[in-house]
């Protein structure tokens, strides 16, 4: 209808219902657009990063920021949840720590648990929050265990590697130049000076040859588990006309582990980290290189750009319970009263053992003093097994490699035949 509808045509409305060139029947069609954002209700953050590795046998704490967004968060509201084995999960309150701040605690876990978490927290509209925001589809997860560092190198001197020649592989100050195609060279080391990296001035060469920069032998004798962590900074052509490698010597041959599939702009610091165990556990002359090339004729990129590189060992050793195998009451001695004692505990009789070692599995407490047959567990089985100790038909008390005594008495062994995926229920 007339006096409804408007267009703009250069600096006044015209009413639409007037337009008749051409000749039409007074309708049109609107498209109306706008930018929207995701809004979140709450924001969850980690101020202090979240726990990467957490060691066996303790708690774990670690920072959470909640904010107020859209809504506003409820008091008392903010949760972890977490689990160390398939099932479901389990919850524990998060303490306020001062303004929007809150510590989250991870109970102690043995070193063959798989922790998985999230956080969640509730609005004053009525909306629950996760960290994740899809969990627990996707959670976090953590590693339990100790990094032992076998090698580490800043490049702030040359350690001893080999294939250094100016103007190609370099150990100095990074310039930030090159960047014919790509990202430039980084302005500044990972940490905290220098860098090693192919052509510190700028991009690498056309028609060049595989170059190579060989690190020191790396003696990882004794040792397992072994993994390869480094910075990079990487331009390079797909390989179709350029290449970039990385390979890790096994003791007697070279063995590659990356290569350029696509070209590669990095643009920052990227974190890599690369398990090694295959070629570097119990290998004492375990080295790595990088090569460079070959290149053809064409576009150049920046390159390798390497620093703060970490060779460790990951090692889990049970912390250890206070505790004595067979003796059941706990009284520092291993006798036939504790036989006595279990009998009256599963005839319902007395009281039961006292707590030894954390069971994380389910957030409580596993009575080891009396698992004498070493499989994780305190049953009727263990009262059996101690009084055919006494009597010398079993030359041993066993102890459960889950969850050690602090000081094993000289008689005593871990039971090496029995290593359970989980620590079962007392």
């Amino acid at each position: 209808n007339p006096g409804e509808s408007y267009y703009r045509s250069d600096s006044e409305w015209l009413d639409l219902y007037d337009y008749e060139d051409p000749p039409w029947d007074h309708t049109a069609n609107f498209c109306i657009k706008a930018l929207i954002t995701d809004e979140s209700f709450l924001n969850i953050l980690f101020p202090d990063g979240l726990p990467e590795y957490i060691d066996p046998g303790v708690p774990t704490t670690f920072t959470v920021q909640i904010e107020d967004n859209v809504e506003s968060y409820v008091p008392g509201s903010g949760t972890l949840h977490y689990r160390y084995y398939d099932g479901t999960f389990l919850t524990s309150p998060l303490t306020p720590i001062g303004d929007d701040l809150y510590e989250a605690t991870l109970p102690p876990a043995n070193c063959n648990a798989t922790p998985e978490y999230y956080i969640s927290a509730e609005s004053d509209g009525g909306s629950t929050i996760f960290s994740p925001p899809d969990a627990p589809n996707s959670v976090y997860t953590t590693i339990v265990g100790t990094l032992i560092a076998i090698f580490e190198d800043d490049f702030s001197t040359n350690q001893g590697w080999t294939g250094l020649i100016s103007g190609q592989w370099e150990i100095g100050q990074p310039t930030g130049g090159g960047g014919q195609y790509g990202c430039p060279d980084p302005a500044s080391a990972y940490s905290p000076v220098n860098v090693l990296g192919y052509n510190l001035n700028g991009d690498y060469e056309n028609n060049i040859s595989l170059r190579w920069v060989t690190s020191p032998e790396i003696n990882c004798s004794e040792y397992t588990n072994i993994t390869l962590t480094f910075y990079r900074w990487l331009g390079v052509e797909r390989p179709l006309y350029d290449h970039a490698y990385l390979e890790v010597f096994d003791g007697a041959d070279w063995v590659q582990i990356f290569e350029n599939e696509t070209e590669i702009n990095d643009c920052s610091w990227q974190k890599q980290v690369y398990d090694v165990s295959t070629w570097a556990d119990n290998n004492p002359g375990f080295k790595i290189r990088f090569g460079m090339g070959p290149t053809d004729g064409g576009w150049r990129y920046c390159g390798w750009n390497i620093d703060d590189i970490f060779v460790a060992s990951f090692e889990c050793e049970p912390p250890g319970c206070p505790f004595t195998p067979g003796d059941i009451n706990s009284d520092g001695n291993v006798m036939g009263n504790d036989v006595t004692y279990g009998v009256r505990y599963f005839k319902g009789l007395g009281e039961q053992p006292p707590d030894s070692c954390w069971n994380d599995s389910t957030s409580s407490w596993l009575y080891s003093g009396g698992d004498v047959n070493g499989n994780c567990q305190f049953t009727g089985s263990d009262i059996t097994f101690l009084v055919a100790y006494f009597k010398g038909y079993n030359p041993e008390i066993l102890w459960c490699p889950q969850t050690p005594p602090l000081v094993p008495p000289h008689q005593l062994r871990k039971n090496k035949e029995h290593n359970p995926s989980t620590t079962p229920e007392g």
